[in-house]
């Protein structure tokens, strides 16, 4: 018999037992019995057992309301009824998801006021109903929606002395992932309100998408907090050196940081980021860049840099790097690991031209074109060292601690295939030449595919329940793996018709 199986024939017997044989499951303490109902998942049998006595009432409904799923008003209604019946109901409260559906979102006021009262909450993700579409609210609307939110973090980060309440709330709340929009535009903008939420005084984990981030030393006097928030990710967002400077300024020892530009919504919204100046941080200026980082040097572990495209259908981005850098990052003794998505040459010097982080282990790259030329670099030499990214920084001091490299590609799927399964091809060599550089130097290359088909895909931020693209091995212990083992041979018409399809474009 399953543990589920004996789980639920034991809550059908409940009643006391005369044969001191029997299991007694009433008479356990509360902490083994709360232990036994942890195992319950599904959340009509939860429901079930909070009605069969007082006792089971209280320990049910502490699981039953610990993580709590809001999509739409009607489901919000019948929730408000239900906590509002019971004080403890919010106490048990610790995740509140809203994945707003955009035909009936919830109210937002309504929302807040239940984050308010949930004094023990510890996650909060929040998603508003037009995020990633097209039909965004007007100024009006939006600020009706977004200015219970936005409070509700301004009343939690408040200090003694500067507008303390009492009993701020959320102040148990670890992490919180917030994918808005803003008032006809898929960006909104960071103000003197919305500030706060960097400000938050218990927070370890900030996901945040789709903001511009400009000047918060108009909105906080610099220095005045220290936040213990360890992992913060940027997504989709326009942000200027000033911008990133002022909330890099917050955290004691930030661990992680995930600045991704804004490089989607660019071009599925056909709306240029605002203000005009903001991105491409390293190639406008790669000093204000690395000194903004440099706050945190002291704990900085992972950094993941996705920078904007160049050129679009909108606009193009001329680089002319100002104060180009060599070795910024030599101090950064905790530094392990660097990701960069998307072509930047100037982040690349910045990280390993002259001297490098002396402790990085892993370096991964994620692109369209993989092999490009070094500058001043011949062409007969890009498919060695001068060709490989980051070890095609001039200069590239290569640390030994460095153990991987990783490469993935994020070409149309088929194409891409195309060139990767054909024997002759010249990215394959260019693999295998990468490899065998990479491994006189003690580190080992990996190599994937992103698996982007046509409109099947989704793009940041990832919503709820939205998957990002899967990606598969193509090169990892010094060989091919899978369908990347095939030779021309073995290649469909389909294929072969996509290669010639390829090869005709190359040529134009």
């Amino acid at each position: 018999m399953s543990f589920r199986s004996s789980l639920s024939n034991a809550f059908d017997t409940l009643s006391p037992w005369t044969s001191s044989k029997k299991f007694r499951i009433l008479e356990l303490p509360d902490e083994l019995i709360t232990l036994i109902i942890e195992h319950v998942r599904e959340r009509k049998t939860l429901r079930r057992l909070a009605r069969t006595c007082r006792k089971l009432q209280h320990l049910a409904e502490e699981m039953l309301y610990r993580c709590l799923l809001v999509r739409s008003s009607l489901t919000l209604n019948g929730l408000e009824r239900a906590l509002r019946a019971k004080d403890a109901r919010f106490k048990a409260v610790q995740s509140l998801d809203v994945p707003c559906e955009s035909a009936r979102p919830p109210s937002f006021a309504s929302l807040a006021h239940i984050a308010n009262e949930a004094t023990n909450m510890r996650e909060m993700m929040w998603e508003s109903p037009e995020c990633n579409h097209n039909d965004f609210e007007s100024l009006g609307p939006w600020k009706e929606m977004t200015d219970p939110l936005f409070a509700l973090f301004e009343r939690a980060a408040t200090v003694p002395g500067h507008g303390y309440i009492r009993d701020p709330p959320l102040q148990r709340l670890q992490k919180l992932t917030l994918h808005l929009n803003g008032p006809d535009s898929p960006y909104w903008q960071l103000d003197q309100t919305s500030i706060h939420i960097f400000l938050h005084p218990t927070l370890r984990q900030l996901h945040i998408s789709c903001v511009s981030i400009v000047n918060v030393e108009d909105f906080t006097r610099q220095g005045q907090h220290s936040t213990p928030l360890q992992h913060l990710t940027l997504e989709e967002c326009n942000i200027t050196h000033e911008g990133l400077a002022g909330i890099l300024s917050f955290p004691m020892a930030l661990e992680t940081l995930h600045l991704g530009e804004n490089c989607h919504n660019l071009i599925h919204f056909r709306q240029n980021p605002l203000p005009a100046y903001s991105n491409h941080l390293f190639e406008r200026d790669s000093k204000s860049a690395v000194e903004a980082l440099q706050q945190q040097k002291h704990s900085l572990r992972s950094l993941t840099y996705i920078t904007a495209p160049m050129y679009s259908e909108l606009s193009v981005f001329h680089p002319t790097t100002a104060n180009p850098i060599d070795g910024a990052f030599a101090d950064f003794h905790a530094l392990e690991s660097v990701k960069l998505v998307g072509f930047c040459p100037s982040f690349e010097r910045a990280l390993l031209a002259l001297q490098s982080p002396p402790n990085l282990t892993h370096l991964a790259f994620k692109a369209k074109k993989m092999f490009r030329k070094a500058q001043n670099a011949k062409p007969e030499d890009v498919s060695t060292v001068t060709g490989i990214p980051f070890l095609r920084a001039p200069s590239a001091s290569v640390p030994k601690s460095l153990k991987t490299l990783e490469l993935t590609y994020t070409a149309d799927y088929g194409l891409m295939v195309v060139d990767l399964v054909h024997s002759g091809s010249r990215e394959r060599s260019f693999i295998r030449d990468a490899a065998r550089a990479t491994a006189g130097m003690g580190i080992a290359l990996r190599v994937l595919a992103t698996r982007i088909e046509g409109d099947k895909h989704f793009y940041p931020p990832y919503l709820y329940g939205e998957a990002e693209a899967a990606e598969d091995v193509v090169f990892v212990d010094d060989d091919f793996t899978g369908i990347y083992k095939a030779s021309e041979r073995r290649l469909s018409r389909v294929t072969r018709a996509l290669m010639i399809l390829r090869r005709n474009s190359d040529d134009e």
